[in-house]
């Protein structure tokens, strides 16, 4: 009788699990279906464009070249993107 009871209980856990797995599956086939159409955020990727260009922009995640509009949200989050962006020229960026 202990294995039934064992069964019992681990049935909901596989569902949470299966559901789980269906809604991130959902989640990357809507991300994939939608990947040549551009960034996700526009603005976003103009920031971390403008944080590839200098220093200054990159510890203050500057906005604008200028850097004088910073993001509204912490640099760091950005931070490896803006690294990433650095090695391509401008015309051929990733996040143009």
């Amino acid at each position: 009788m202990p294995t039934s009871e064992l069964a019992l209980l681990s049935k909901p856990v596989l569902l949470r699990r299966l559901a789980l797995a269906a809604i991130a599956a959902l989640a990357a086939l809507s991300y994939a279906w939608a990947l040549g159409h551009g960034s996700l955020e526009y603005y976003y990727g103009a920031a971390v464009r403008s944080m590839s260009m200098s220093w200054h922009n990159f510890f203050f995640g500057a906005f604008d070249p200028a850097g004088t509009i910073t993001l509204d949200k912490l640099p760091g989050a950005f931070w490896l993107q803006a690294l990433s962006v650095s090695p391509w020229p401008a015309g051929t960026s990733p996040t143009r």
